[in-house]
């Protein structure tokens, strides 16, 4: 795939996970906001830190044949669940861009290693991740 790359980015911040504060997740094109607002202590985080996310997600995304033919780029917003021991469930594109995209997206986020889950009252719990990637072609 010549004269593309993939260039991973964060939009607005990089996690939306559920923590003391309630967070607004932008569900759809319309503008319609889901609350997530379970109360966690410490947040779920990717082993290594937000550098180590970017680096994996770097490594492992291969921007699709089919989108750098469309010559597609944009946003796309997977959610997924972090159980207690740190392994990731229930992954969901929750708003994409398509040409496969979207399907690449929830492949590298299925393969990554299990997180450091959150906590709360000292206690593993489970908790929701959305975590925005970007797909931008250079030009």
């Amino acid at each position: 795939m010549k004269k593309t790359a993939l260039f991973l980015a964060v939009v607005l911040a990089l996690f939306t996970i559920s923590g003391n504060v309630k967070a607004n997740v932008t569900t759809d094109v319309t503008n319609q906001q889901t609350t997530i607002s379970d109360e966690v202590e410490q947040p779920a985080s990717f082993p290594g830190g937000i550098e180590a996310l970017y680096n994996y997600l770097a490594k492992n995304i291969q921007y699709p044949e089919q989108a750098v033919k469309a010559k597609t780029s944009g946003v796309v917003y997977v959610s997924f669940d972090i159980e207690e021991d740190g392994t990731i469930i229930n992954v969901a594109v929750i708003r994409g861009i398509g040409n496969g995209c979207d399907e690449e997206a929830v492949r590298v986020v299925k393969s990554m290693p299990k997180w450091n889950p959150a906590t709360k009252n000292d206690k593993k719990v489970a908790s929701n991740c959305v975590l925005p990637i970007r797909f931008q072609l250079d030009q």
